[in-house]
């Protein structure tokens, strides 16, 4: 077979060419191999910067995202020091809440503590009743909530017209009113019964054996000076209860409410005076504070 030479020098150019083209795709390939592009890896620049985007975003919403969580949690914490600290310190402003904003009578407001608390309204739990107090506009944030609480009892105490000093302790008979104290229940165990001016008791016996005229007009008194002194001094206590226990906020039917009854039923005006007396030191005190 006879090949010319026009023949010759076409093929050999083809061969020429092809050979350089595979040189040149064994070079891409060797420079991709050394960056670390792969086939399986390879992005065009396009996808690269769409890439780029996506990535940014998930690490912005997973930073948001973050933010939210601590916020949350910032949050709840401030809630739980704030229910801690109003049912530990001030529930009497709790059971004016009741009192004032949901007209519980004092019966059923005592015992109050909260429940819950949210940026629009408040919880709060006596006497096996749930009662929600709406807020008149909701709060912005949490840290609203002291001035907010504060502003509540201020409009509670005002409408119920009580006084913004809550008595929590009970001041004993000391001195001379402790003389009063034991000199009122003296005379109302000695004139509780007529028997005790009568012969053969221990009072006659030892007092009144030798002036029997006393006796016996102890005798015939000894009814009108017990329900006189008993109707008088339930007056004073009723009189008390009304215009200083219930202005105070003492709760009725607890065991201070009850110390302050008993002693002003015995003494009269000594347990008033000091009860005023520690009402003035506690303003005192407040208006320390302010300053």
């Amino acid at each position: 077979m006879v090949v010319s030479s026009g023949n010759w020098d076409g093929e050999f150019l083809l061969v020429m060419c092809i050979s350089f083209s595979v040189q040149r795709i064994k070079a891409l390939f060797s420079r991709a191999k050394d960056v670390g592009v792969t086939p399986g890896n390879f992005r065009s620049p396009l996808l690269s910067t769409e890439s780029k985007h996506q990535n940014l975003s998930s690490h912005e919403s997973s930073l948001t995202s973050i933010t939210m969580s601590d916020s949350a949690v910032g949050d709840a914490a401030i809630k739980t020091r704030i229910i801690k600290h109003m049912n530990s310190d001030h529930q009497d402003s709790l059971v004016r809440y009741l009192e004032h904003f949901s007209y519980l009578p004092p019966s059923l407001a005592r015992g109050a503590r909260i429940a819950d608390i949210s940026l629009d309204s408040l919880t709060l739990v006596s006497g096996g009743i749930r009662t929600v107090i709406p807020l008149d506009q909701p709060m912005a944030s949490w840290h609203e909530a002291r001035d907010r609480l504060i502003n509540m009892d201020k409009v509670a105490i005002a409408g119920l017209g009580c006084s913004d000093i809550t008595i929590k302790e009970y001041v004993p008979p000391l001195g001379w009113d402790a003389v009063a104290f034991g000199t009122i229940l003296s005379v109302l165990l000695v004139f509780r019964t007529p028997r005790n001016f009568e012969p053969g008791s221990l009072l006659y016996d030892s007092l009144l054996v030798n002036a029997p005229a006393a006796a016996s007009f102890l005798h015939a008194a000894q009814p009108w000076v017990l329900y006189s002194i008993i109707l008088i001094h339930i007056g004073e206590a009723i009189h008390f209860e009304r215009s200083r226990l219930r202005h105070h906020s003492v709760p009725r039917w607890s065991w201070l409410w009850w110390s302050y009854v008993v002693s002003q039923f015995a003494e009269g005006f000594p347990c008033q005076r000091r009860f005023d007396r520690l009402v003035e030191r506690k303003k005192a005190d407040k208006a320390k504070v302010k300053h």
